[in-house]
């Protein structure tokens, strides 16, 4: 019996060893990069966009005739009031002559006949058998009538002053020709467009946003500062702010125009409308963690959902972190919209071979205790 209770202890013990032996926990080794500013899809966004003038008209005469002064070629800059193109304007002058002659016409009328009222009134009074009292009434028609017929001719008159005056197109602020499109004794209609004038003062640049920032832009639209560098003038950043975010994409590219305004440009650079360059968006916070990671980090456990390892430094242990990726991204490296953060300890190889909670090692280093 002592011999048989010799041996259960001893098959006890090994049991008990094997099992400490079971228990012993696989620290796996593995190959990890810490997202740092330098891994960082860089510190601004990129949108390429083109300029264009604050201000843009497109000008035409508001009556017809035949251009007979067009002394102007594109690129010619104008100040406000300047004549940039005349009309032959003789049958103006004419008609404005005729109206005025109607004015005066009417105003001697009026006046022979205020005054014959007047006269015939004064008889009336002394003797009221001598005049009747309808002749005076007629009298007294026909001077409001006359002046009824000078009101409409003094409106016949200001129109043809305005009409003569159309026939200078003058420059309606300090800017410059962007393109002309009729020649010298070319015959014109009222309101076709015969030239495009621009702003010089204020410049725009127009962009084109994906969709996945364009809340952000809403969101930050008065806080944010764009950086601007056009390709005429590549040594040279102007500062730009938001002034307007379209409301509805393109078609074809899936982006939202948004409009900037430039800031502070010296006035001695001669921006044109066309140019084009590209926009830098200085990211703010909620826009900086943004990540180029390599393709080997990033696992799946159901197909959809894109994940990767975290390694906890205190703790040397690893933990499943959700993250969106961008899929269009088909090189060896991946870009993480969101998930990670400047800090995360990220494992690169053997993603499939670890499990939630498991303790690593970091290749080259010693497992913490």
């Amino acid at each position: 019996a002592e011999k048989h209770m010799r041996w259960a202890f001893l098959t006890l013990l090994f049991l008990a060893s094997c099992e400490k032996e079971a228990r012993v926990e696989t620290i796996r080794p593995v190959k990890t990069i810490q997202v740092s500013e330098t891994s960082s899809v860089d510190n601004r966004i990129i949108f390429p966009g083109s300029l264009r003038a604050f201000k843009r008209a497109d000008l035409s005469f508001r009556v017809d005739g035949t251009i007979i002064f067009r002394d102007i070629t594109v690129g010619h800059r104008a100040q406000k009031g300047e004549i940039l193109m005349q009309l032959d304007p003789r049958e103006y002058k004419i008609a404005l002559q005729k109206a005025e002659g109607k004015v005066e016409s009417y105003e001697a009328q009026i006046n022979f006949a205020v005054k014959d009222y007047i006269r015939m009134h004064k008889i009336f009074e002394k003797d009221p058998g001598a005049i009747s009292e309808s002749l005076l009434d007629r009298k007294k028609e026909t001077s409001h009538q006359l002046m009824a017929e000078l009101t409409v001719a003094q409106g016949d008159y200001d129109q043809a002053a305005d009409n003569l005056s159309y026939t200078s197109l003058k420059a309606p602020f300090d800017g410059i020709i962007a393109a002309i499109y009729v020649e010298n004794h070319e015959q014109v209609r009222a309101k076709q467009v015969v030239l495009r004038f621009l702003d010089l003062a204020d410049r725009e640049m127009e962009i084109n946003v994906p969709e996945k920032y364009i809340n952000a832009l809403l969101e930050g639209k008065d806080r944010l500062n764009f950086e601007v560098q056009l390709d005429a003038f590549p040594n040279i950043v102007l500062n730009a702010m938001i002034k307007e975010i379209g409301t509805e994409s393109s078609s074809t590219t899936q982006t939202y125009p948004v409009t900037l305004s430039l800031q502070k440009v010296p006035t001695e650079l001669s921006l044109l409308a066309g140019m084009s360059g590209r926009a830098f968006l200085v990211q703010p916070s909620h826009l900086s963690n943004i990540f180029k990671i390599p393709k080997s980090a990033i696992f799946t456990d159901n197909g959809r959902t894109h994940y990767v390892w975290i390694v906890d430094p205190n703790t040397q242990t690893v933990h499943k972190k959700a993250v969106k990726v961008d899929k269009s991204n088909k090189e060896d490296i991946i870009i993480v919209q969101e998930g990670l953060m400047t800090g995360d300890r990220v494992v690169t190889a053997g993603t499939s071979f670890l499990i939630e909670g498991q303790r690593v090692k970091l290749d080259g280093e010693q497992p913490k205790p």
